[in-house]
């Protein structure tokens, strides 16, 4: 919590150029230094310096970009549920907002719709799509809606909540719950032989309803499921692709390389590249 943050600009230090005090921003949640290798390519969430973490450097083998609000391994800055906060690299960290939309929303465009459009960039969701998002929180209802905005044919949302089903129907996306169907892609498959184009996961590591993983769990073993993804890899089409957005940060248990692999499925993660997408797309009138 904390990453999410619009605000009132109350000072700016000599290095900002294009803030003002009282404007009006929306303030990414992804710190990035805007200069190094991953930064040019537009990759902030990749970026090499502002993450000074040597956890995260030794678990994964190189530097992620900061995040507000994680944990020390992202870079231990505070949240944004402060009376003030401070925004490093604030040009490229903060975005302005007009001062006559309402603040409820606008809150989605600091993380929430930008993850979604990420999903579906990761993805390659496009014209004539056959896809499914598992996951019907605020991102994943956003991944399903910016996939028919994208032209997706058919959209399925898998969740066990028959409320955000009901929330997922009512733009129309074909609700799947995953509480009727013991295998939820064996179902997909069964209406859909062909299997899903795109896949994408929106649920977090923790979601689980397997056996396997809850041994593992009580044993001590602890990792992060699988259970999901397996259930996506089964259920998307060879060659197809699919879009990790639910976080994973730790090792995975029982994960289908072999499924995987002899698919030739394409596999996609990381965190949003928040600057790329918000500063390229709120210059567009029908953003």
């Amino acid at each position: 919590m904390g990453h999410e943050a619009i605000g009132i600009v109350e000072d700016v230090r000599p290095e900002v150029k294009n803030l003002k005090v009282g404007d009006r921003v929306i303030i990414l949640p992804v710190i990035a230094c805007g200069e190094c290798f991953y930064c040019k390519r537009k990759e902030f969430s990749l970026c090499n310096r502002t993450n000074p973490s040597k956890e995260l450097e030794q678990m994964y083998g190189h530097r992620l970009s900061s995040i507000f609000s994680y944990s020390i391994i992202t870079g231990g800055y505070p949240g944004n549920q402060a009376e003030y906060c401070r925004v490093p690299n604030a040009d490229l960290t903060c975005v302005k907002a007009p001062k006559d939309i309402n603040a409820k929303k606008l809150v989605a465009l600091a993380d929430v719709t930008p993850t979604a459009w990420h999903g579906c960039e990761l993805a390659e969701v496009g014209q004539g799509d056959i896809v499914g998002v598992w996951g019907c929180g605020a991102v994943g209802l956003s991944i399903q809606h910016l996939a028919k905005f994208r032209g997706a044919r058919k959209v399925y949302a898998l969740n066990k909540d028959v409320n955000r089903l009901k929330i997922a129907a009512s733009f129309g996306i074909i609700p799947i719950n995953v509480n009727k169907h013991t295998d939820p892609a064996d179902y997909i498959l069964s209406i859909k032989p062909h299997g899903l184009d795109r896949g994408i996961k929106a649920s977090g590591f923790r979601s689980t309803n397997s056996v396997a993983h809850s041994t593992i769990r009580g044993l001590g073993f602890e990792g992060d499921s699988s259970d999901t993804v397996s259930a996506v890899i089964k259920a998307t089409q060879k060659g197809g692709n699919i879009a990790l957005i639910g976080d994973f940060f730790f090792t995975t248990n029982l994960f289908p390389i072999g499924m995987l692999m002899e698919k030739a499925i394409t596999l996609r993660g990381g965190q949003l590249y928040a600057e790329k997408i918000l500063h390229t797309n709120c210059r567009r009138p029908n953003f």
